[in-house]
């Protein structure tokens, strides 16, 4: 092959792999909000979506007593409800692709479950996850 079909090749491969990158930046990038994101030091973003071994990212949440807590809850799939039972925690609908956030101060040590409470997918019974408050 002479010099001027390798570096044309060259510059054929670099255009591909040019537009892998952006195709897979384009589609991650909606999903690492809050994590390359700055936010706030207390605040806990909450991932919501259907999976079969649980539906939130994180399943284990844990702070401290009178600690304020700023939940940021994104729904990364279809539409999702969010409930902590025992810390008068209820939202209605996350919709997807819009951030809820959910600003309360728990005063009572205990472990709280939380779950989804819109009927999502066949799935929707293994979206549960823990609130562990500490003292």
């Amino acid at each position: 092959m002479n010099e001027v079909m390798k570096k044309t090749v060259l510059l054929w491969e670099s255009i591909a792999l040019l537009l892998v990158v952006v195709a897979v930046a384009a589609f991650f990038l909606p999903l690492a909000d809050g994590i390359f994101m700055p936010r706030e030091p207390d605040e806990i973003v909450v991932r919501m979506s259907i999976k079969e071994s649980g539906g939130f990212d994180p399943e284990v949440i844990t702070v401290k007593k009178g600690q304020t807590v700023r939940l940021v809850l994104i729904s990364m799939d279809v539409s999702h409800g969010f409930t902590v039972e025992g810390l008068d925690i209820d939202v209605k609908i996350v919709n997807p692709e819009k951030k809820v956030v959910v600003e309360f101060t728990p005063e009572e040590e205990g472990v709280y479950m939380f779950k989804c409470t819109v009927q999502c997918s066949p799935l929707h019974h293994y979206m549960r996850g823990l609130f562990i408050v500490e003292g």
